[in-house]
């Protein structure tokens, strides 16, 4: 059957029409058929961030030096851009409560957590705070003691059978 010239406008509009509707189509089917891909073969990531997470080894490092103050401001910092981050909250209270002694800025944690957290995280930074609070868990012990062990050395007797077997100095 061949198209008269008062059906071409017509098929022509159709045509136009069906590849319209299949590009509407062709991305959100692509889109639901790679998430079934992704989720059959589970080495690809499925987990996407609008804002990526951020970098804690600075820090870390910060707190391993001693110099737990900077620390503490830096994990603030990343609190107030990213507040539903549970390992900012975990660190600040295990600075708070550990080296720092500030008890106030722990239940400022607890309370931002309280607003913007899950309850799931919410019981963890809990139990967290309980752990840390009954003695059970003592974060960073090794910068409590640091600063006073560092240049202390223990006095050395040479025993009397000894002496006069090293140089006098």
């Amino acid at each position: 059957m061949i198209a008269t010239t008062e059906q071409a406008p017509v098929l022509i509009y159709s045509l136009l029409g069906l590849a319209l509707v299949a590009i509407c189509f062709a991305v959100p089917v692509a889109n639901w058929v790679s998430g079934k891909l992704a989720s059959i073969l589970s080495f690809f990531p499925t987990e996407r961030f609008h804002k990526s997470p951020p970098l804690m080894s600075k820090g870390e490092a910060l707190t391993m030096r001693g110099e737990i103050h900077e620390a503490a401001a830096l994990y603030l910092g990343y609190l107030k851009e990213q507040s539903r981050e549970l390992d900012i909250s975990l660190r600040l209270l295990d600075l708070a409560h550990g080296p720092l002694e500030d008890p106030e800025m722990g239940e400022s944690v607890m309370a931002r957590a309280k607003v913007k957290l899950e309850e799931r995280e919410q019981r963890l930074l809990r139990s967290h705070r309980d752990a840390i609070l009954s003695g059970e868990y003592y974060p960073l012990r090794h910068l409590a003691w640091r600063e006073d062990q560092e240049n202390e050395h223990p006095e050395v007797a040479i025993p009397e059978t000894l002496k006069g077997q090293f140089a006098q100095s």
